[in-house]
């Protein structure tokens, strides 16, 4: 009996988990949290392509900036694209944040 107790102990927790993920997957996300970024990696890669190489300055005529240091969070940026594109702009940032709180977890796992 003590195995089928913490069996439907876990699947209680696992369906918990995933209602509390389906929720918060599908809540629009504010300005704060991302459109900064996707406009800051949209400005990257619009002068990475008028360029043909790695951008100095934004594209943007008298609102141009240093791009240099967007170098430094880009990685981040093309996470957050990369999952854009086949999961939507809502739940794409989403599923990148559960997929690097993923990673990060299993990274802190003891060989």
């Amino acid at each position: 009996m003590g195995k089928w107790k913490n069996f439907c102990a876990a699947g209680v927790l696992f369906c918990l988990v995933a209602a509390v993920i389906l929720w918060w997957v599908r809540m629009p996300i504010s300005d704060q949290e991302l459109l900064a970024n996707f406009a800051k990696a949209g400005d990257f890669f619009w002068g990475v392509q008028s360029v043909g190489g790695l951008p100095w300055w934004s594209p943007s005529f008298l609102q141009g900036t240093s791009l240099a240091m967007a170098w430094g969070y880009m990685l981040s940026n093309v996470v957050l694209l990369a999952t854009a594109l086949p999961f939507g702009f809502l739940a794409g940032s989403k599923v990148a944040v559960g997929c690097c709180l993923l990673a990060g977890d299993c990274g802190m796992l003891e060989p």
